[in-house]
């Protein structure tokens, strides 16, 4: 929807791949759905330290964050392979990759400064 109507660049799609003019195709690997990501980061602050209560909230809420991070990522690389296919292996191997460590540093640094302790990790 958002490749083809937001940013009018003309493809196609059938299934789970996004056909672009230029010829090269997208294909939606279920990995690249944001599902690693939420299992990753459930694992992540199941293991780590907290109330518990506060972790039934905080992970379904963090999941909705990874989720559309997960479509934006897929916007980007959309955008890339149609406009600069030379770019992607460089974005999908390595910017996403840090875009997601960025994603899961915040998280992590929100419940740690909101809601796990009464110190704060970072102060001014």
């Amino acid at each position: 929807f958002f490749v083809s109507k937001v940013f009018r660049i003309n493809s196609s799609f059938m299934l789970d791949t996004i056909t672009f003019n230029n010829g090269y195709s997208l294909i939606e690997d279920p990995l690249c759905t944001g599902l690693k990501q939420v299992i990753q980061f459930s694992i992540i602050m199941l293991i780590y330290t907290g109330p518990f209560r506060k972790k039934i909230w905080y992970i379904p809420c963090s999941w909705l964050v990874l989720i559309i991070a997960a479509i934006f990522h897929l916007v980007i690389l959309s955008m890339t392979l149609a406009l600069s296919p030379k770019n992607y292996n460089a974005f999908h191997e390595h910017i996403s990759r840090w875009f997601f460590f960025g994603i899961f540093f915040l998280l992590w640094l929100v419940w740690e400064e909101k809601f796990a302790s009464n110190t704060p990790v970072f102060t001014s």
